[in-house]
């Protein structure tokens, strides 16, 4: 073997070791890039699911306060239309009995009204807000996950670049071997 053609064999192996370690790094940077994806996907996934939770949250509270307002509504005026006036001979006790209690029943309609009325921004805010929050968890987890999807993409165009340089390097070896052999048998043919 000449000087020439083993210095072209050592810089083709160490070449071809340096392709070999840049491809394993991008194996690696693959496989982390896919976990990564897979848990920004799973965090997605759990934040969605706060989501739904907050929505839930958000309706049982809407819901329990304005049932609970309309039941308070409907007692206080219910109450007021079965409260029946005392008589004409009533005395100033029975007629203040009468005027407290129809007091009682008509704050107990307004208090129900007044829950009612808050019932949807007191929904919104123990449900909705943890809701948005969720959502914005969740969009963020879907960034990490599309950007996680392109470094493994990334790391797979680089490792197949990689493979080809390999390639290239075998061809120019094998080539540089095949003129070397031609020579070495020209040599031969000629003694």
């Amino acid at each position: 073997m000449s000087h020439i053609s083993s210095l072209t064999t050592e810089l083709a192996a160490l070449l071809i070791q340096n392709d070999f370690l840049r491809s394993e790094a991008d194996e690696r940077n693959i496989r982390a890039a896919r976990e990564a994806e897979r848990q920004a996907i799973a965090d997605e996934i759990a934040a969605m699911r706060d989501a739904a939770d907050a929505i839930v949250t958000e309706a049982w509270v809407q819901g329990g306060m304005a049932a609970a307002g309309g039941v308070a509504q409907c007692a206080g005026s219910l109450g007021q239309a079965g409260n029946s006036a005392p008589g004409p001979n009533a005395s100033q006790v029975e007629l203040g009995e009468f005027r407290k209690k129809n007091l009682q029943l008509e704050a107990l309609a307004k208090g129900g009204a007044g829950l009612a009325s808050i019932a949807g921004p007191a929904g919104e805010l123990l449900g909705g807000v943890p809701k948005a929050h969720a959502e914005t968890d969740a969009a963020r987890a879907r960034h990490a996950a599309e950007q996680a999807g392109s470094r493994a993409e990334e790391a797979a165009a680089h490792r197949d670049r990689v493979e080809r340089h390999t390639e290239q390097v075998f061809d120019l070896v094998e080539g540089t071997l095949d003129t070397e052999h031609q020579g070495n048998f020209a040599i031969l043919a000629n003694f």
